[in-house]
């Protein structure tokens, strides 16, 4: 599939929890940014296509933005696991001046079900207080995105493990999306595009597991971030 830039339409948009009254609205990018993804396999594996990126420096090309990609597989939102000796997030956010931070959580955590629903926004609502009490680039606290887990994609035909894990998957979308409103950050909700593409387009895989996406499927997500 070929697309003209002049025709692709990039915009990032925050999506506010749903019913809460406000109104999406673009995210302003300021030149000269640095801008950290932060979190699980999703967002590590933007590394091996960046296309995101690509899409950021095409529609913003005199920014001279900075994007570094700190995720790291398998990562939860207070469970990051590092090697001995491995540099602190926070001291590592610092030498990035990190001004804005585009967050992936919940496709780990939701394996916990219902039940470990609570315990993620908990969580989720600590990390994202440490975040907003520092000023990374020494002038203020970065602004944040906070980005949902994409739908699951049914693998090998099992249908009924592809239903049990999007009822998981859309509760910890949801638990994501009251914390973002509550806590007044961005929220970049990928679960339902991610979902209707799946269901219009069967032929069209954007995963090879159901989870992980291929080369087109980064390319598909990243035109919807």
């Amino acid at each position: 599939m070929i697309v003209s830039f002049h025709r692709l339409v990039i915009v990032l948009v925050a999506v506010l929890a749903a019913g809460s009254g406000l109104v999406a609205r673009p995210l302003p990018v300021h030149k000269g940014e640095s801008i950290v993804i932060l979190g699980n396999t999703f967002a590590e594996r933007m590394q091996l296509f960046g296309y995101f990126e690509t899409f950021l420096h095409c529609r913003f090309p005199e920014h001279r933005l900075r994007v570094r990609n700190m995720a790291w597989s398998a990562d939860e939102v207070d469970l990051q696991i590092r090697p001995r000796g491995f540099p602190d997030l926070f001291e590592e956010l610092k030498e990035h001046k990190a001004d804005l931070l585009f967050l992936c959580f919940g496709l780990n955590e939701s394996f916990a079900g219902a039940a470990g629903v609570e315990g993620y926004q908990a969580g989720l609502t600590r990390f994202l207080n440490d975040l907003q009490g520092e000023q990374f680039n020494g002038t203020s606290s970065p602004r944040i995105v906070l980005v949902s887990p994409l739908a699951f994609e049914a693998a090998g035909g099992v249908v009924a493990d592809q239903f049990r894990r999007n009822e998981n998957l859309k509760r910890y979308t949801a638990a994501s999306a009251e914390v973002a409103a509550r806590e007044g950050v961005r929220f970049l909700n990928l679960m339902e595009p991610t979902g209707r593409w799946i269901a219009r387009h069967p032929d069209r895989r954007l995963t090879f597991n159901g989870i992980h996406l291929t080369e087109y499927g980064d390319w598909v997500v990243s035109r919807m971030m």
